[in-house]
């Protein structure tokens, strides 16, 4: 595997890494790792509504940025105290992709006696609690895993500034995000750094370290523009005439659509699912269609295909 070395890059912009996801994704055959070290940062899933999910006044005021990632889920906020990583591979299911790969970080950590676990499908855990959330999208055939490492970040402004919704907290059977995760440095006799530098040393059996060079960085850098572009990051809700949402087992969905003259304008899907395929493609079927119709449009969409772990009666439960 390579790992990207990015020990020397402290306390970047997370646009830098999401810019160095794309350039990898293109430019890096083999399967490759690497750990980015932020600065404040908070980042939202692909299809959340920014001020559903974050205090946005509060993370600005305590000097955060805000991004948008390409991968689904739901809001994180993440400190110069944690760090993330990402692994990129050939095409693999979110399950494999899932087991596979954070059982390598789950391997790494149990050589220092931390005893990590994977709970679920993408949260991995100590303690009984989460330290690592984690999210997959696809991009030219290639799978793309990203996760964060709570290392020693203030859970307590975490709390105040993350908004999760009360049903999402009533599903996990808890009253508030601080009770469920945890910080691993007070378990683990190393630095942020030396533990940094001991994943990357320690991911594989067969690592080859891979540094990028001038060239490469000013590609980088280019491609990190895209991430901090304002009309992405704080897109909004299309106008509605009609609005739902429901919290199901995949995550919290809100729909909006548009209706004018009885016709379908526009259709969004807003929530922390994960999405396996471009929605756009899902909205394109139902527009300029009769509103009226709209149930017998349904019957030949197979969402399955389009968000993860959502059956066609729970989805039909949105048109209600």
């Amino acid at each position: 595997m390579e790992v990207i070395n990015l020990e020397k890059f402290k306390n970047c912009d997370l646009s830098l890494y999401l810019g160095l996801e794309k350039y990898a994704i293109n430019n890096i055959k083999d399967d490759c790792f690497f750990i980015w070290d932020i600065n404040k940062s908070i980042i939202i899933g692909k299809n959340q509504l920014l001020e559903a999910e974050v205090n946005v006044e509060k993370a600005l005021k305590e000097g955060y940025k805000i991004y948008r990632r390409p991968s689904g889920g739901g809001a994180i906020c993440a400190d110069e105290n944690c760090f993330m990583f990402t692994f990129i591979s050939s095409y693999q299911s979110k399950d494999e992709m899932y087991k596979n790969y954070l059982n390598i970080i789950i391997n790494a950590l149990k050589k220092l006696n931390i005893d990590v676990y994977l709970s679920g499908r993408n949260d991995l855990m100590f303690k009984n609690k989460k330290f690592s959330g984690n999210a997959i999208y696809y991009e030219n055939n290639r799978c793309i895993l990203h996760g964060t490492f709570l290392y020693n970040s203030n859970l307590d402004l975490l709390v105040d500034i993350l908004n999760p919704s009360n049903d999402k907290l009533i599903s996990k059977g808890i009253q508030s995000v601080k009770e469920r995760v945890i910080n691993i440095a007070p378990y683990i006799n190393l630095s942020k750094d030396e533990l940094i530098h001991y994943l990357n040393n320690n991911i594989d059996d067969n690592v080859k370290m891979y540094y990028l060079n001038d060239e490469e960085l000013k590609k980088v850098y280019k491609l990190k523009e895209e991430f901090e572009d304002k009309e992405y990051i704080y897109k909004k809700n299309i106008p509605f005439t009609y609005k739902n949402k429901y919290r199901f087992p995949c995550g919290e969905i809100n729909i909006f659509i548009d209706v004018t003259r009885g016709k379908i304008k526009n259709i969004n899907l807003i929530g922390d699912f994960f999405q396996l395929k471009d929605l756009q493609a899902l909205y394109d079927k139902y527009l300029n269609k009769d509103y009226k119709d709209i149930k017998l449009i349904n019957e030949f969409i197979n969402i399955e295909e389009y968000i993860l772990g959502l059956s066609k009666e729970e989805y039909n439960r949105l048109f209600i």
